[in-house]
C-alpha cells in the first residue's frame, strides 16, 4: 500500500496537468460623426469591430467541517464576436466538491453543464464529471 501511493499521486501529477492557452482579443471600436454635422444635437455613429469573447463570471465557495470540505458553485457567461457581430455564446454552471482526510490527501469532484449557442452550428450541450485524488507534499 505504501508504495502503490506514491505511484499513484505520480501518475495523477503527471496526466491531470493542463496548460492554459492565451487567446487573443481585439478590441477595435470606430466612431464618427454623421455628414461633418457638429451642431446640437451631434448624430455618432459607433462601430463595434471586437473580435474575441467576453462576459461576466461570478462564483461562491466555503469552507466547512473545519476545512476539511470545501464546496462551491460558479456560473459564466461568454459571448463570441467577430469583426463586432455576435457569432455565439457559451453558458456554464460548475459545482465542485474536495474533501480532505489525514490532513495531505484530497479527493475531489466538480461538475460542469455547459451549453454552447452559435448562428453557424446546432445548439449543444455537455455534462462533465471530474473525480480527482491529490497528495499535498
Amino acid at each position: 500500500m505504501k508504495t502503490i501511493l506514491p505511484l499513484l499521486s505520480l501518475f495523477f501529477l503527471l496526466f491531470s496537468c493542463y496548460q492554459e492557452q492565451s487567446v487573443p482579443v481585439l478590441i477595435d471600436f470606430s466612431v464618427t460623426v454623421d455628414e461633418n454635422d457638429y451642431t446640437v444635437p451631434v448624430r455618432i455613429s459607433l462601430l463595434n469591430r471586437t473580435t474575441g469573447a467576453y462576459g461576466p463570471t461570478m462564483g461562491v465557495s466555503a469552507n466547512l467541517f473545519e476545512n476539511k470540505v470545501n464546496a462551491g458553485i460558479s456560473a459564466a457567461y461568454n459571448t463570441n464576436t467577430a469583426n463586432g457581430t455576435p457569432t455565439g455564446n457559451i453558458t456554464n454552471f460548475r459545482c465542485n466538491a474536495s474533501y480532505t482526510f489525514w490532513k495531505k490527501h484530497v479527493l475531489s469532484i466538480v461538475l460542469i453543464n455547459q451549453r454552447r449557442q452559435s448562428q453557424e452550428r446546432d445548439t449543444a450541450k455537455d455534462f462533465t464529471t471530474t473525480c480527482a485524488y491529490s497528495y499535498r507534499f
